[in-house]
C-alpha cells in the first residue's frame, strides 16, 4: 500500500513538472485602476503574482486546512506572472504576457503582498494624508477561459475600482486594504 502512495505521489510530481510553455498561445494580464475620484492623489497596490488556474486544479485537499497552500514565487510557470514593485492604478495599465498551455481555466489567483523593496501592499494618498498597509491576501477571481489553437489569445483584465478608496483611507489602513481586495473585477476578452 505504501509503495502505491509513493508511486502516485511521484506521478503527480512528474505531471506538475511537465508543464511547458506554448509559444502560439498568449494571455495578456492587465492591471488597471478605474473610477478614480479627483481627491485621490495616489493609488498603489503591490500585486505579487497573478496565476491562471486550470479547472482540474481548481480544488485541492489542502483547502480543507482553511487557507490555500503558498506557492514558491521563485518558481517560473507559464501560467503565473510575477510583478515587482507597486502598480500605480492612476497611471496607464500594467501589462504582462503569459504563454500558457492549452487548457480550460476557471479562475485567476491574484496574490497581494509586499514585493521587492516595498513595505506595503496597498497605499493611498488623499488630500495629503498617506495611508498604507502591509496585509496579505489571496484573491480567487472566477473566469471562463479556454485556450487552444483555434482560440490562441486572450486578455485577462483585473480592474481595481477606486471610487471608495478616499473614504476607506479616511477610515484607516484595514478598511483601505479590504476595499482594495474586495473591489477587484476580472474580465476576459
Amino acid at each position: 500500500m505504501t509503495s502505491r502512495l509513493w508511486a502516485a505521489s511521484g506521478l503527480m510530481l512528474v505531471g506538475c513538472a511537465a508543464v511547458k510553455q506554448e509559444p502560439g498561445l498568449t494571455v495578456d494580464v492587465v492591471l488597471v485602476g478605474a473610477e478614480a475620484p479627483s481627491t485621490l492623489d495616489t493609488a498603489e497596490v503591490s500585486v505579487r503574482s497573478v496565476e491562471l488556474v486550470p479547472c482540474q486544479m481548481a480544488w485541492s485537499p489542502l483547502h480543507l486546512l482553511g487557507s490555500p497552500a503558498r506557492a514558491d514565487h521563485s518558481i517560473e510557470s507559464p501560467t503565473m506572472v510575477a510583478f515587482s514593485g507597486a502598480v500605480d492604478l492612476l497611471a496607464a495599465p500594467t501589462v504582462a504576457t503569459l504563454n500558457p498551455p492549452p487548457d480550460v481555466y476557471c479562475y485567476a489567483r491574484a496574490v497581494l503582498e509586499p514585493s521587492g523593496d516595498l513595505a506595503y501592499t496597498v497605499r493611498a494618498e488623499v488630500d495629503g494624508q498617506d495611508v498604507a498597509t502591509d496585509r496579505v491576501a489571496w484573491i480567487d477571481l472566477p473566469m471562463d477561459l479556454t485556450l487552444h489553437e483555434d482560440h490562441p489569445h486572450a486578455e485577462v483584465v483585473l480592474t481595481f475600482s477606486l471610487s471608495q478608496w478616499p473614504d476607506a483611507a479616511a477610515t484607516g489602513s484595514d478598511v483601505l486594504f479590504e476595499t482594495a481586495r474586495d473591489d477587484v473585477i476580472l474580465t476576459v476578452q
